[in-house]
């Protein structure tokens, strides 16, 4: 199984050196989130599938997450990352805003609306990009023998 969740994170660096990645909590997904639960869809299943693979009965459930960043920012330092997090900035984002207004119409403004697909495809603006990336988790487990 695998999944991406819908959530955006950003990559930063300490004084120290030190590495964090934060949710960035922002209001399309946090409006997104509330339509889609509310019609019982989980825009971060993907943080859940190796639990259910393993409440499911399944053994050796591995699962290996992968960073796909906004834009082609990881490139110099991971060059398999730039058709991905391209693709991802230019093909997914635009999908995202469709999907916001399709779980949204019925409950927000048409300006309500226009703001927050605003604010997503901002993050995907080439200078909006950097640090930016979401987690696509890959789930394999296997029906005991």
């Amino acid at each position: 199984m695998q999944d991406v969740v819908c959530k955006i994170f950003q990559r930063s660096i300490a004084s120290n050196g030190a590495v964090t990645d934060v949710d960035l909590g922002r209001n399309y997904y946090k409006v997104m989130n509330t339509a889609a639960e509310a019609r019982r869809m989980d825009l971060a299943c993907a943080e859940r599938l190796a639990g259910w693979m393993r409440d499911a009965g399944l053994e050796i459930v591995e699962e290996k997450m992968f960073t796909i960043p906004v834009g082609d920012w990881m490139a110099r330092e991971a060059p398999e990352t730039r058709d991905a997090g391209v693709f991802f900035a230019e093909v997914t984002y635009p999908a995202m805003a469709q999907v916001l207004k399709m779980l949204c119409q019925n409950t927000l403004t048409a300006e309500e609306l226009a703001s927050l697909q605003a604010e997503l495809l901002n993050d995907a603006v080439e200078e909006n990009r950097y640090g930016k990336f979401a987690k696509y988790h890959v789930v394999v487990g296997r029906k005991p023998a």
